[in-house]
C-alpha cells in the first residue's frame, strides 16, 4: 500500500514538475498540494454559488406571477391600456371595446390584428348604425303619436294600470307634467256640467 502511495505521488510530483518546467519555475509538492487546495475550494465556491443561485431563481418564479395569472387574480379590473388604445382607434363605446377585448382573447391575437379582421369591423359598423336609429326613435310606445318620453304632452294623459295617472321618473318634467295637468283640468272644468 505504501508502494502505491509513493508512485500515485511520485507520478503526482513528476507531473507537477513537468507543468512547471514549461512554465519555467520549479513547484514543491506543498506548492502543489496547496494549489490543488485552492483548486477544490474554488469548486466548492462554485457549485454552492450555482445551487444558491437556482434556488433564488425557484423562489423568484413562486413569488412573480405570470401574464395568465394575473389576469385571473383580477377577472374584473379592466385593462386600462387596451381600453386607451381602443379609444384611440375610435372604437368609443364599451359595448365596441368589450366585442373587441372578448375576440382578442378568443384568439389569442393582439388589438391591432382584431381591429383589421373584417367580421370586427361590420360587426362594430352594425352596432353604431343600431344605436344611430335608436337615439333618433322616439322613446314613447305609445299608439302613434309623436311626442316622446321627455316631453310633457306624453305624460298628460298617461295612466298607469290601476288608473291613476302615470308620472315621469325626471324630477323637472315632473312638476312640468303636474302643472300641465292642472291647466286642463281647470280649463275643462270651467263651464259645469250641472244645471242650477
Amino acid at each position: 500500500m505504501t508502494d502505491e502511495l509513493d508512485n500515485q505521488s511520485a507520478s503526482e510530483t513528476e507531473g507537477e514538475l513537468d507543468t512547471n518546467l514549461e512554465n519555467g519555475t520549479e513547484l514543491t509538492v506543498d506548492d502543489y498540494n496547496k494549489q490543488k487546495e485552492l483548486a477544490n475550494n474554488q469548486k466548492i465556491r462554485a457549485e454552492k454559488a450555482e445551487r444558491e443561485l437556482k434556488e433564488l431563481k425557484s423562489k423568484q418564479e413562486k413569488l412573480t406571477p405570470k401574464n395568465d395569472e394575473t389576469l385571473e387574480q383580477k377577472p374584473n379590473e379592466p385593462n386600462y391600456s387596451q381600453l386607451a388604445f381602443l379609444e384611440g382607434r375610435g372604437v368609443q363605446h364599451p359595448d365596441d371595446q368589450k366585442i373587441v377585448q372578448d375576440e382578442a382573447n378568443r384568439l389569442k391575437l393582439p388589438l391591432t390584428d382584431i381591429l383589421q379582421m373584417e367580421h370586427i369591423k361590420a360587426k362594430l359598423k352594425a352596432n353604431s348604425s343600431q344605436r344611430e336609429a335608436e337615439a333618433g326613435m322616439p322613446q314613447g310606445s305609445g299608439g302613434g303619436s309623436s311626442s316622446t318620453k321627455n316631453s310633457v304632452e306624453y305624460w298628460i294623459d298617461k295612466k298607469n294600470d290601476d288608473g291613476g295617472f302615470a308620472t315621469p321618473p325626471n324630477a323637472e318634467l315632473h312638476k312640468q307634467v303636474i302643472a300641465a295637468r292642472l291647466k286642463k283640468q281647470n280649463n275643462s272644468n270651467m263651464f259645469s256640467d250641472d244645471m242650477y
